[in-house]
């Protein structure tokens, strides 16, 4: 994998406090284990009004099946609005519609953290099944994953890969959203101890957990990872292969697979030292922003978003049929879209295919890729894959012909056929039924 070089300002010691609670879910029970708690500086970095923080990215395409509040156009407005509007500074926020403008609220003292299972790449992390991600030609300032379409998923629940009937015996509505960088070359000497890239590299986890029944370990994470480092500096937790170092808040409500449309997950470096994240949800926005481990201004080119696991290398198992069509769109300068590549850096996994990716650009710099996933018999056709005359539609989650009574026939908008493969209203004759139809 090819690498960005960037130099890092050592860490303060007292930047970070150390991680609240780590846990496994099981299928049937979640084990947890206090270890102590992650603490959020109150004295963060200032951001002033409209420089810096959270750029304004498109509106993504309304979808008629996402369960939104009365006034689906109100809500779709507020929600780019509420996206352009930076976070204050280092700390805890919410926003509710139709007031554009955050809120502070305290960050919970306790969180979890479930990486317990999780295994750096350079000691063996078993990355199971590669992501699409979105592949930036420039340096990725922002980036912002959603889903333009969610059809026939009816459950989601989280548990170990292969196993038998894994949507039996676990709970419900469990799954994480990341939206995940590529890993980097860094040469913090404090960081590093002694080493340079490539072994001494990083990376970053924008995250949300979602576990489903109480709402009691649903967070905003960020993750901050030293993937190949052999020991770990101060601060940072040794992990099987690894070191962490993780940031979190809590106090956000849980979010069901009726929702999961309607689920926005942004994030990105400030110009002024922090790194943000946002979660908009049909009834609010949850921002949460931390000051800076890594310059992700100078490093980050790829972007992979994605509903997974809830933690602990879990996989996310949607029912039989479901079909999502996602969007990662980027900001990130460059006069050319971003591309679709092949690529990882999480053990979580989901259960679904990816069908097709296509690239879009925009007319301001950056852009998006679009791609569908699904695990439905047949596959459905890719939202990027339709034919001439058609065109993607979400509440279906199928390509439709734009001319009434045409129908996709071998990748083509034709007149549906009759028993006899003839267009409807053709005699079926010669050796046949010779029956109208």
């Amino acid at each position: 994998m090819k690498h960005e070089y960037s130099a890092d300002e050592s860490l303060p010691d007292d930047r970070f406090g150390a991680v609240a609670i780590r846990f496994i879910r099981l299928p049937i029970a979640i084990v947890a284990i206090a270890l102590a708690s992650c603490v959020i500086s109150p004295n963060g970095l200032n951001t002033p009004s409209g420089e810096g923080t959270m750029p304004t990215a498109p509106a993504q395409t309304p979808d008629s099946q996402r369960s939104v509040p009365d006034g689906n156009l109100k809500w779709e407005t507020w929600k780019t609005s509420i996206s352009q509007v930076p976070i204050p500074k280092a700390g805890c926020f919410d926003a509710s519609p139709p007031d554009p403008q955050w809120r502070e609220v305290p960050c919970a003292t306790e969180r979890p953290q479930p990486r317990m299972a999780n295994q750096s790449r350079g000691a063996g992390r078993v990355l199971r099944r590669r992501s699409v991600v979105a592949q930036s030609t420039a340096h990725i300032h922002l980036a912002t994953g959603s889903f333009d379409s969610v059809s026939n998923a009816t459950q989601v629940v989280s548990n170990f890969p292969n196993v038998t009937n894994p949507l039996n015996g676990g709970g419900s509505d469990e799954f994480s959203l990341q939206l995940n960088t590529n890993d980097f070359g860094i040469t913090s000497p404090s960081l590093c101890l002694g080493t340079g890239p490539p072994v001494c590299a990083g990376l970053v986890h924008f995250q949300y957990w979602n576990d489903g029944s109480s709402g009691n370990f649903n967070s905003l994470v960020i993750e901050y990872w030293l993937p190949y480092a052999p020991s770990c500096p101060w601060g940072w937790q040794l992990q099987p292969g690894g070191c962490l170092q993780s940031v979190a808040r809590s106090n956000i409500p849980n979010q069901t697979i009726a929702d999961l449309a309607s689920l926005s997950l942004r994030a990105g470096p400030d110009a002024h030292g922090n790194d943000g994240v946002m979660l908009i949800t049909t009834n609010g926005a949850y921002a949460f922003a931390n000051p800076s481990v890594f310059d992700l201004t100078t490093a980050w080119t790829e972007a992979e978003f994605n509903v997974f696991g809830f933690c602990c290398s879990l996989e996310a198992y949607f029912n039989t049929g479901s079909t999502l069509v996602v969007r990662v769109d980027i900001q990130d300068g460059a006069s050319s879209p971003p591309s679709c590549q092949i690529n990882t850096t999480t053990t979580e996994t989901n259960n679904l295919t990816s069908v097709g990716c296509c690239s879009i650009g925009h007319s301001y710099g950056g852009g998006a890729i679009v791609f569908t996933e699904s695990n439905a018999t047949p596959p459905p056709l890719s939202a990027c894959a339709c034919p001439m005359g058609s065109s993607w539609n979400p509440t279906s989650g199928n390509c439709e012909c734009g001319l009434p009574g045409m129908v996709i026939i071998n990748g083509q908008c034709s007149p549906p056929l009759n028993a006899c493969g003839k267009p409807v209203g053709t005699p079926c004759c010669i050796g046949e039924s010779c029956l109208h139809q």
